[in-house]
């Protein structure tokens, strides 16, 4: 069997989902190799798995979508060395294909979420993403990572998606936060005329109404 490059890769990922833009404006399109069959899913399943090695969070993701059990030896290996974001959608597919083996790494991927989550001088976008990423679990720790970055995060796009995680993972509201504007009013930016205008004070009190929800 010839070897794979990573140019061959390369290629082949892009004729396969389109483009690093489109995959990142568009999402990653899974039905591509999800419906495949036989030869052309072992393909597949192939070059994922070179991507894996190589580091391609898009890569775990599609195997995840693929329910591809056989990929948890090489994604717990990559998890080690990815980045931040790669970190992310490595972790998110190892809960997946974990759970469908009939295992439960759900509590060490929330930890690695978690710390993505809490990483000091780490780009919001990528915080939001990890909170984003942690409405798929359950665990008590996780839930007052979230909590803490809707209380303390200076940006608000992060309040915003760790507030809608713990919402959906309540199963409070399918629309998430903007279904509670008392709590959206809080971690917005402050406006004039508004009755709290401490960011502390304002996160506390988002808190604070998050708690009364779940009860």
């Amino acid at each position: 069997m010839t070897e794979i490059t990573q140019a061959d890769y390369i290629s082949w990922k892009k004729a396969t989902f389109g483009s690093e833009y489109y995959i990142w404006h568009d999402g990653l399109p899974t039905a591509a190799v999800t419906s495949l069959r036989g030869d052309a899913r072992s393909h597949a399943v192939r070059m994922l798995l070179f991507g894996v090695k190589v580091v391609d969070g898009h890569a775990a993701s599609a195997l995840a979508a693929m329910g591809e059990t056989s990929a948890l030896p090489d994604l717990r290996i990559a998890l080690t060395t990815a980045n931040y974001d790669q970190k992310i959608l490595i972790a998110k597919a190892i809960n997946i294909l974990s759970r469908l083996e009939g295992k439960d790494d759900s509590q060490a991927m929330s930890k690695e979420l978690i710390s993505v989550l809490e990483t000091q001088d780490l780009h919001w976008g990528v915080k939001f993403s990890a909170a984003s990423a942690l409405r798929d679990f359950k665990d008590k720790d996780s839930e007052e990572a979230l909590l803490r970055a809707v209380e303390g995060h200076e940006h608000y796009l992060v309040k915003y998606h760790a507030c809608d995680s713990l919402l959906r993972r309540w199963e409070l509201e399918s629309l998430g936060t903007m279904s509670h504007p008392a709590i959206f009013e809080l971690i917005r930016t402050p406006r004039d005329g508004d009755t709290i205008q401490d960011e502390e004070e304002r996160g506390r009190e988002a808190v604070r109404l998050l708690r009364e929800l779940k009860k």
